[in-house]
């Protein structure tokens, strides 16, 4: 039996419209899936849920449709192979785009930076106070990234590829919640949808401290709008 996807939501945000893809597994099916939408949607941008830091994606994004460093393109198929499985159908379908179209499709990387994204590797297996911090803080950087870059989307149709989990976290910051709203969201709400206990903020800190979870107080100090 074939699963069903979710429709792709389209929201409208300071006047952009941003449409989103879930990316929910690196399964063949699902990247075939992703890649036959990419297609259809013929996208002027799309953002990626990688983290930030220098890519290939800056160069390409300077040039035409139909002079794309091909050395660069096939350093992000046999990447993304490596380090996301199926995900290099994705890229196939993006370059034909780019040759057989001639429509230009800029690519970027929404995500925090990966001093942060791969803190997963040191997190507990099981959903803990960490990791509710951790994607917390992601989400963060996810919509400041749109935030701050309201000027690229102007009459460009904008898609927004992350896991489904991750989307609803962005659309809620995107609102401007207050501090309290926040808390609630994420570590009230959420917290008790999955068996996490709720702490105060001090608290919550008091533990990451103990757990030696450096990296995530560092990015806490950065971006949280909780910081007491």
């Amino acid at each position: 039996m074939k699963k069903k996807f979710r429709k792709n939501e389209i929201i409208i945000h300071n006047g952009n419209k941003f449409i989103h893809l879930d990316e929910d597994s690196h399964t063949i099916g699902n990247c075939e899936r992703i890649a036959k939408q990419i297609k259809e949607l013929l996208p002027d941008i799309i953002m990626f849920e990688l983290p930030r830091q220098k890519n290939p994606f800056e160069i390409l994004n300077t040039q035409r449709p139909n002079q794309k460093s091909e050395n660069l393109i096939k350093n992000i198929k046999r990447n993304s192979k490596q380090a996301r499985g199926n995900f290099e159908i994705i890229y196939e379908t993006i370059e034909r785009i780019w040759l057989e179209k001639q429509h230009q499709v800029l690519l970027f990387r929404f995500d925090a930076p990966l001093e942060l994204t791969s803190n997963c590797i040191t997190l507990p297996n099981d959903w803990q106070i960490e990791g509710i911090v951790w994607n917390y803080l992601r989400e963060k950087y996810m919509t400041q990234f749109i935030n701050e870059n309201n000027d690229l989307f102007i009459g460009r149709k904008t898609v927004i590829q992350c896991h489904n989990h991750h989307w609803k976290n962005i659309k809620f910051l995107l609102k401007n919640p207050s501090v309290k709203m926040i808390w609630k969201h994420y570590f009230v709400d959420f917290a008790k949808s999955i068996n996490v206990e709720t702490y105060s903020i001090e608290k919550m800190l008091n533990i990451l401290k103990k757990n030696k979870r450096d990296t995530l107080l560092k990015y806490w100090k950065l971006m949280s709008d909780l910081n007491e």
